[in-house]
């Protein structure tokens, strides 16, 4: 079903896509914390 994405408008797709990245951006930090050894 694509009504949903139908029914949101271009801004808010356009703000989903930032607080994806910034979810990726914030994830790949911790995943990287936790890979790395603490010096």
């Amino acid at each position: 079903d694509g009504k949903f994405f139908e029914n949101l408008s271009s801004t808010d797709i356009k703000r989903l896509e930032l607080k994806i990245r910034e979810l990726e951006r914030v994830v790949g930090e911790l995943t990287m914390e936790n890979i790395s050894p603490k010096i």
